[in-house]
């Protein structure tokens, strides 16, 4: 699905994941079991201060129920 996803979670590489598979913000929060808040800061950029970096085990998850759908 992903490609490239052996890069590993970015916000860009989160925003296509999503846009690709057809996942809402919701429902990729609710798989990785994150709040609202939280699933929104992964998706700033980097640079950006409030900023939080995914962990690698989200990434995973997501990535692993992606390519069973």
């Amino acid at each position: 699905m992903l490609l490239n996803a052996e890069l590993g979670y970015t916000p860009k590489n989160l925003r296509r994941l999503l846009e690709e598979s057809g996942l809402s913000q919701k429902e990729a929060r609710e798989i990785i079991g994150k709040g609202r808040n939280t699933f929104s800061r992964y998706l700033y950029e980097v640079s950006n201060h409030n900023h939080v970096s995914m962990a690698h085990v989200d990434w995973l998850t997501l990535i692993k129920h992606v390519n069973k759908t």
